[in-house]
């Protein structure tokens, strides 16, 4: 299997079936990932730190790597930790509603 078989249907229609790599798309690259480090870096807690355990302290930095349909992947990124953007229409608002609905 490749990573292309694990691609959604809409990367394959974008694409008109063809692999992503042959596709003119840019792929997700690693090796190209650049690193802005935060100037405020928390302390790391110990490891029984009751904050740990109730999901109350998070990384200092976060992956980011955006996505087109005219280009493909652009660079990826590990940055400051900051707000998560999304879209209002994105499917992950939308398909709990359509599983939840009678």
């Amino acid at each position: 299997m490749s990573p292309d078989d694990f691609l959604p249907p809409s990367v394959h229609r974008l694409t008109d079936g063809q692999p992503l790599r042959s596709s003119g798309l840019n792929i997700l690259n690693a090796p190209k990932l650049q690193v802005t480090l935060t100037n405020e870096p928390k302390l790391v807690p110990a490891a029984d730190a009751p904050d740990l355990a109730a999901h109350k302290i998070f990384t200092d930095h976060m992956v980011r790597a955006r996505w087109s349909a005219v280009s493909g992947w652009a660079t990826p990124e590990i940055v400051p930790h900051g707000p998560l953007v999304l879209q209002p229409s994105a499917s992950v608002f939308i398909t709990p509603h359509r599983v939840l609905k009678p």
